[in-house]
């Protein structure tokens, strides 16, 4: 309580003084602790979702009782609204992104932009010096005896100090050329980007490299993804919060205030680069952020593509692909229906040109163990690949018949005898140093669990076999995966799910976008018919019946399920 005293009589009356809120009306309202950014949107209202305008009022000013009291007035800055847009304005994309943005000042003397809050750590020696930033947990792989890790960019970086050279190409590119920007765009270039379509970094598809990084770093918007991108990804390396990193934070506002001023100022609204930029930026969410922000994106993303008429006005292959693994991607991670793309049915009929992209979820007519020495891989192994095959088709070709209980029946009866016997002692000696086998034995066994219990692949995230695979999968180097990326992509789409809340589960995302790309890039159809099948499946473990008939080209049984009993098995033809 503030008091005051009379001139005449010394008598003293009590007051309350008047306390003036310098919080913004929106943590007001929900009580929320504001940091009072003032010339921006606050921390809270940055990260609100429907976008809100962040906004400061000026309090009213007391008024004199008497003329014996004084006025007790209460210091506080001048504030004032930034008028920084909400969201995606326009062709009906309201609220595509979950974060309202205004331009981020230049932190004074540090040549780079900033946010300044008092919760965000600032990251030690990133400026010059990027060396150990890979150090992958041990503890994520549970086996210390994994060498096959340092083939992943997690390890081995030598450090990357940008100099003045360096920073100079810069200024004919659309983006700020300052050393940490120019640090961040020649890490993703020489670290990160030979890993969006090559599993082991190397040898990328020329498709990709040709089209799709110059358009990248040649946009305005998409050229911000790059920053964004390593910007999670070392902070992820440096076990930091990504809504606490400076960069990270300050990539991904720059690029949604980028994306807002280009949809409602553009010309040309929604075109390849805005599309673009909001699928790649939901892709990152999808590694490094949290569900609700992915959704939302995609969300949008749809809207967006809404506005310019459907998929097929994208007339832009790469950017095609790239939305339909993202989209497809997101479905399978979240074991949920394509956003983008909507419902898919299977493919029955397809066949590939290339024996490298041969997968249990593709109903080709070829049989592994026919090409098992083509692939490198043992007989044990393609017969375990070969009965996968069978117990997908069979998921498939489950109808709405009269027969269907009598077929269900044969059909589980099937998968438990597939089931018992990789299980068995002799399976889990047979070639014990043979780590391709082992792999592919222990998602099988973890497959057909989930098949056999009929639940959703996410539930199975309490069995130890998820750790038997990821343990196993390490042991075989990416390079060697890279001669078979559909099988290792089967591996890939079995525990993704599961591990989608895991710490290990940013590099099955990465991989599993890698595997997309190195197949969709050189046979779209056979990429896109392998995921469209593996989502029948989780939707048929979710409850959904399957109502297709199967087509004359599906295969029949091979491998342990065609030595199965008759009366057991379900045959297909």
């Amino acid at each position: 309580m503030l008091k005051t005293e009379e001139s005449q009589g010394g008598e003293k009356e009590r007051r309350t003084r008047q306390r003036t809120s310098t919080s913004c009306t929106e943590c007001k309202r929900r009580k929320q602790k504001c940091n009072q950014a003032k010339d921006r949107p606050c921390y809270n209202c940055a990260r609100r979702f429907p976008p809100v305008e962040c906004r400061y009022t000026e309090p009213k000013p007391k008024k004199q009782r008497t003329k014996l009291e004084r006025l007790v007035e209460l210091n506080h800055d001048q504030l004032s609204s930034s008028g920084s847009g909400a969201g995606y304005s326009g062709v009906g994309v309201v609220g595509v992104v979950g974060v309202v943005a205004s331009r981020i000042p230049t932190k004074s003397g540090s040549g780079s932009d900033d946010i300044s809050r008092p919760s965000i750590k600032k990251e030690k020696g990133i400026e010059s010096n990027i060396s150990h930033i890979f150090q992958i947990d041990e503890s994520f792989i549970h086996d210390p005896s994994v060498e096959a890790l340092r083939s992943w960019p997690g390890s081995g970086v030598n450090n990357i100090q940008v100099g003045n050279d360096q920073i100079a190409p810069l200024a004919s590119l659309p983006i700020e050329a300052t050393r940490r920007n120019a640090e961040l765009f020649h890490f993703f270039l020489q670290k990160l980007s030979p890993f969006m379509s090559s599993l082991d970094g190397t040898d990328a598809v020329p498709e990709f490299n040709k089209h799709w990084i110059p358009f990248m770093i040649q946009s305005p918007l998409l050229v911000y993804i790059s920053v964004l991108t390593s910007s999670y990804f070392q902070a992820m390396a440096r076990r930091i919060d990504v809504e606490t990193s400076v960069d990270a934070m300050t990539a991904r506002v720059k690029l949604i205030t980028l994306i807002n001023e280009h949809i409602t100022t553009h010309s040309k609204g929604v075109d390849d680069e805005a599309i673009g930029a909001v699928m790649s930026l939901a892709y990152n969410e999808l590694v490094y952020a949290d569900k609700r922000s992915v959704i939302a994106h995609l969300n949008g993303l749809r809207e967006m593509i809404r506005s310019r008429g459907g998929l097929e006005n994208i007339k832009f292959r790469q950017l095609r692909i790239m939305m339909m693994r993202t989209d497809f991607q997101v479905a399978c991670t979240f074991e949920a229906e394509p956003i983008v793309h909507g419902p898919q049915e299977p493919v029955f009929a397809i066949e590939t040109d290339h024996v490298e992209f041969e997968s249990p979820f593709l109903p080709t007519k070829a049989r592994f163990i026919d090409f098992a020495d083509e692939l490198g891989i043992s007989a044990g192994t393609a017969t375990v690949l070969d009965d996968m095959r069978f117990v997908t088709n069979s998921i498939l070709s489950l109808s709405k018949s009269d027969e269907q209980g009598k077929a269900r029946l044969k059909f589980r009866a099937t998968v438990q005898w597939i089931h018992d016997r990789l299980s068995s002692s002799e399976a889990e000696t047979h070639d014990q140093n043979d780590f391709i086998y082992q792999t592919c034995r222990a998602t099988a066994i973890l497959y057909t669990s989930v098949i056999l219990a009929r639940t959703p692949i996410s539930v199975a995230g309490a069995n130890p076999l998820p750790m038997k695979v990821w343990m196993t999968m390490w042991r075989v180097p990416l390079s060697r995966w890279k001669k078979i990326p559909a099988i290792f992509f089967w591996v890939l789409l079995v525990i993704n799910p599961i591990t989608r809340d895991r710490p290990e589960g940013r590099f099955v995302k990465g991989m599993f976008a890698a595997a997309t790309m190195a197949i969709a890039l050189i046979e779209w159809d056979t990429a896109a018919a392998i995921l469209k099948n593996f989502m029948t499946v989780q939707k048929w473990l979710g409850g959904s019946d399957v109502a297709y008939t199967p087509s004359e080209n599906v295969p029949p049984p091979s491998g342990a399920a065609a030595h199965a009993r008759k009366d057991e098995v379900l045959l297909l033809t």
